[in-house]
């Protein structure tokens, strides 16, 4: 059964060059935006995220042997949403750029990317804007600290609709909210190694993330890449929370 046409509005840039473009119920128009100020900027067709390749060997020695993990907990679908473990390269090289970089299967598979869009504060501390799509360009989630939020952002689906709000607590550690509840919470379990531990409401731990190498990107990140396991399938909202906090933890905890 097809999926119904979404009425005209304004929802996530699918192209990664601004904050938001109008949908005329349609078609993708020219008119977009970012950080509230318009800008004209016709749409095309180059919205796919750029297909990386990687080492199906040096992904699962990422997985192995610095992040100890050697069996998953559940078979993967093939998907940013139902695979057990995502290993996020920040180093794949998507268009030359640091605010882009891809997330993979163990098997060496590209499952989608993490891109930036809109503007930059030049002292790097205003608001901004993660899209997380999967390998075609479709955009996913939407995560965005609105300027003056302090320490909470932002979660939106792919077609803009609330799912909820990652809350800093202190360093380190990150609640999730959703309608009035704490859904979750993100716990660092040994700084210096930079491991952490997504438990949720009921105090379970749901998921560990696991830094593999240290690097130089330190505009956008302070390592190169990570491993994200899932222990068990999960439901949403908790479910696309996990997945954001998890390949965007170094944008939260840096920025």
């Amino acid at each position: 059964m097809a999926s119904p046409t979404p009425s005209a509005g304004w929802y996530p840039d699918p192209y990664g060059r601004h904050e938001v473009r109008f949908w005329d119920g349609a078609r993708w128009t020219e008119h977009a935006a970012s950080g509230g100020s318009p800008v004209t900027d016709a749409p095309d067709a180059a919205g796919a995220v750029p297909r990386v390749r990687a080492s199906d060997r040096r992904l699962r020695r990422q997985v192995t042997r610095q992040a100890g993990l050697h069996q998953a907990a559940f078979v993967g679908g093939g998907t940013l949403f139902d695979e057990p473990v995502l290993v996020v390269n920040q180093r794949a090289g998507l268009t030359g750029a640091t605010s882009e970089f891809a997330i993979f299967a163990p098997t060496g598979v590209q499952l989608g990317a993490v891109r930036r869009v809109g503007p930059r504060d030049r002292r790097g501390h205003d608001g901004f804007t993660l899209q997380i799509t999967d390998v075609d360009g479709n955009v996913q989630l939407v995560l965005t600290r609105p300027p003056g939020s302090g320490e909470r952002l932002h979660l939106a689906s792919g077609m803009g609709s609330e799912i909820g709000w990652l809350v800093r607590r202190e360093k380190g550690h990150f609640a999730f909210e959703s309608g009035g509840y704490v859904l979750g919470v993100v716990e660092v379990v040994d700084r210096r190694r930079s491991h952490y531990r997504i438990v949720d409401w009921t105090g379970v731990e749901v998921a560990r993330l696991t830094k593999t190498f240290a690097g130089v990107l330190k505009s956008f990140t302070a390592a190169d890449h990570y491993v994200v396991e899932l222990h068990r399938l999960l439901e949403d909202p908790l479910l696309s929370l996990v997945v954001a906090s998890a390949v965007c933890v170094d944008a939260l905890e840096f920025s």
